[in-house]
């Protein structure tokens, strides 16, 4: 997994590429967490994702959960990596309403 974290205007961008699975979990928690430290919004792209399994996905949720606890926002920058996408449907990840604890109606995983 690669990244950079850069400042945009009130923004946090975390660029995320390479694979966002279970050998790169750890790497991945520090720089969501990172970035939640830093900023009240935070923007992840996810475009150049080349692999992403279950444990990838739930740090994401896990971070948008913990965005929301703390009135801050995680959202997902423009279109995803196919492959992505495919990790999310595979995994039934993809939801026509954000879960019970989505108390903004901001789920990452929400259809449009």
């Amino acid at each position: 997994m690669q990244y950079t974290i850069q400042m945009e205007e009130e923004s946090v961008v975390v660029d995320l590429s390479g694979n966002l699975t279970v050998e790169n979990a750890a790497a991945l928690k520090e720089v969501l967490m990172s970035a939640l430290s830093r900023s009240q919004r935070i923007i992840v792209n996810l475009e150049h994702v080349e692999d992403a399994d279950l444990s990838g996905l739930q740090l994401l949720c896990s971070a948008h959960r913990i965005s929301t606890h703390l009135n801050k926002n995680v959202a997902l920058a423009g279109p995803c990596s196919e492959t992505f996408m495919e990790a999310l449907e595979t995994a039934g990840f993809l939801r026509h309403d954000g879960c019970s604890l989505d108390t903004q109606k901001t789920c990452l995983w929400k259809r449009a």
